[in-house]
């Protein structure tokens, strides 16, 4: 066995063999230490290559010694998915790389590859461990990058870290919420607050009635944080209508209604009038997300309804980062019933609407609240509207629109406007200058529309004369490589 002092002075020797070699002694191997095993009547060429296989060997002593107890890592899970055809892997490869920074579009990659009844190969893609967005057929190799396949349960939960307990009780408050729900009432009374609130707050995924008995223990916690928490879900079901006439209630009560003279009535708009200064709008937007709704219309004499109903979105939003629409509907999102958040929705883009702008962005706040049904309902009234591009209803879904039929699309006016820009495009002088919002909209409408859909929009396009290889075009070819025949629903 070799001792420390033998291989330093072997060490040494490789060093000052190489050396050697460098200038060109390749022949001399006569100095070789002893305990270098070599047969006998080796030629001195066969003793130099014997003595370069030792040297390629020896800085391996050098290394980190391998863990006494090392832990075999179960094979990489097979998924209930093929993998992409050989023909789609260097498109995908491209796009992938394109979008490792853009998160938005990232995720929607992946969901467009599951609906089409397709899992990336895993020589292309693996997830890492914090990729908690991915599409449940995903979530085996999810599990597999996270350590294998030990569940969670009350015996392995200090098996796993925070993050770790986050994504498995995510997904299994997607796939079975009555045992996410049990875990959580068993398990995260022990944790700090801030863990505490983090768990809770998973139960908004799928949110129900029979959340009502863990909700009444929250409202009985040690943390202000969780207790405000768990009113907030009690309202989304319509169980907790908080009657509190407190002082932050008043303020905004007066701030509402000072432009109009305290005359309520159901046909007067709220405005929220001008104010001086960053701080009040800070202090005002605060106030607004915060306070429990039910009980500001109640202070004014007016039923919930009504309040969001009379709100003025031309009138409020705000400035730079302050905006009391926004603070509104994040207000609405987090402690109102689905209906009041429809409504708000509706509201909003009949405002926009009547501003001539996008609403997409907060839009986006009251998305995660909506049905599938209502959120294809607004869809339908952002692809009437002639001065968007198709785009905006990315904002509703994370998933491939296999709601829209290609005679609602061909027909959308917002469609129409996208080939106009195309046209425009494809006549100038350097096709390659795109602008920005346009190459987004591409890339976005093709992550996200159904074959019929993406199929025709690419001919049309090619049929105007935009070539083929065109990079406005990657995303959308991309998506027709993708045959209809492997979607799930076929």
């Amino acid at each position: 066995m070799l001792s420390t002092e033998i291989l330093t002075q072997d060490l040494a020797r490789v060093d000052a063999l190489k050396q050697s070699w460098l200038i060109g002694d390749g022949g001399s191997a006569g100095a070789l230490p002893p305990h270098w095993p070599l047969p006998e009547n080796t030629q001195d060429d066969d003793r130099a290559l014997l003595a370069l296989a030792y040297c390629s060997q020896y800085p391996l002593l050098e290394q980190i010694a391998v863990p006494e107890q090392l832990k075999p890592l179960s094979a990489l899970p097979a998924l209930c998915l093929p993998t992409l055809a050989t023909e789609c892997r260097p498109a995908f490869r491209q796009i992938l790389a394109a979008l490792s920074k853009h998160d938005g579009l990232y995720w929607r990659l992946f969901n467009l590859l599951v609906s089409r009844g397709v899992a990336p190969h895993p020589l292309d893609w693996l997830p890492t461990a914090s990729e908690h967005r991915l599409p449940a057929a995903l979530a085996p190799w999810l599990r597999w990058v996270e350590g294998g396949d030990i569940a969670l349960t009350e015996t392995t939960w200090s098996d796993f870290s925070p993050a770790q307990r986050l994504n498995i009780l995510r997904e299994l408050r997607r796939d079975a919420p009555h045992d996410a729900r049990s875990l959580l009432a068993l398990m995260a009374p022990s944790e700090p607050a801030d863990k505490r609130f983090d768990l809770y707050e998973l139960l908004s995924l799928g949110l129900s009635h029979a959340d009502l008995p863990l909700l009444e223990t929250l409202e009985q916690d040690r943390s202000q944080k969780i207790k405000e928490l768990a009113v907030r879900f009690k309202m989304r079901l319509g169980e907790h209508e908080p009657q509190v006439q407190d002082e932050t209630i008043t303020e905004l009560q007066g701030w509402l209604i000072s432009k109009t003279r305290g005359l309520l009535r159901r046909e007067t708009l709220l405005l929220a009038p001008e104010l001086k200064n960053s701080v009040q709008y800070r202090d005002r937007c605060q106030a607004l997300a915060s306070v429990p709704l039910p009980a500001l219309a109640a202070s004014m004499g007016l039923t919930l309804n009504a309040l969001l109903e009379q709100w003025s979105f031309s009138d409020n939003r705000g400035k730079g980062n302050y905006s009391p629409n926004e603070s509104l509907l994040h207000n609405i999102a987090d402690s109102l019933p689905e209906a009041q958040a429809m409504l708000a929705a509706e509201r909003l883009l009949q405002a926009a609407a009547a501003d001539g702008i996008d609403p997409s962005i907060q839009l986006l706040i009251l998305a995660p609240r909506l049905s599938d049904e209502a959120r294809v309902r607004l869809a339908a009234h952002l692809l009437a509207r002639a001065d968007l591009l198709p785009n905006t209803p990315v904002v509703l879904f994370a998933e491939e629109w296999c709601w829209l039929s290609l005679e609602a699309f061909s027909q959308s006016p917002s469609v129409a406007l996208l080939m106009q820009r195309i046209k425009a495009l494809s006549s100038a002088d350097e096709p390659e200058d795109a602008d920005y919002l346009l190459t987004q909209a591409m890339r976005q409408i093709g992550l996200c529309l159904g074959y019929d859909c993406a199929q025709w929009l690419l001919a049309q396009i090619t049929n105007m004369g935009l070539s083929p290889l065109h990079p406005l075009l990657e995303y959308l070819k991309f998506n027709v490589s993708l045959k209809q025949e492997g979607r799930k629903d076929e």
